[in-house]
């Protein structure tokens, strides 16, 4: 989950505005990601409030990157400038003023391009060199998870009675 803000909450968890994120296939490069990146989207446009259990968050960097398409040839000799044929697919790194974009082709090249040759074709954010936060992260949660699972099997009756009274007066209302 992506946070736009968060607080602690009594036993340790946090209250986040956020929206969640999926690690996506779709916007992954030929050859994939370079070693330690992942790129994600947004798995919803809408930012909603959720509680983060204790130890299954963590702030991770991350990049804004937009997938491009090359819409005509372009032919350059100049070092640094790349030449791309038509319809191919590259990652803009860098945005310059001056109408040049910096990107990184499927291939792994990088180099600058005229902004007016591309077309975007998808925005997503990159995960760098943070998949031991990401992955702990996880197990944190998955661990938070099976604990309140255990937690509501092991009630004693009487709890169990209250919980299933409180979901029948939440279904009515």
């Amino acid at each position: 989950a992506g946070g736009a803000s968060a607080k602690a909450k009594k036993g340790g968890g946090r209250i986040a505005v956020a929206r969640e994120w999926y690690c996506a296939k779709d916007v992954e490069p030929k050859g994939g990601f370079t070693v330690g990146h992942h790129g994600f989207l947004p798995q919803s446009k809408a930012y909603k409030r959720i509680v983060l259990p204790p130890n299954s968050w963590m702030v991770v960097n991350v990049i804004q990157m937009t997938r491009v398409r090359v819409a005509q040839d372009y032919v350059d000799s100049d070092e640094g400038i790349l030449s791309l044929k038509a319809d191919e697919h590259c990652s803009a790194l860098f945005d310059e003023s001056e109408g040049w974009i910096l990107l990184r082709t499927d291939s792994g090249k990088e180099g600058w391009f005229p902004g007016g040759y591309l077309k975007p074709m998808r925005r997503y954010i990159e995960v760098e060199d943070e998949q031991k936060k990401v992955a702990l992260a996880y197990s944190a949660l998955a661990k938070a998870e099976k604990q309140a699972k255990e937690g509501k099997e092991n009630a004693t009756p009487s709890a169990k009675k209250e919980n299933k009274d409180k979901d029948k007066g939440r279904k009515k209302n």
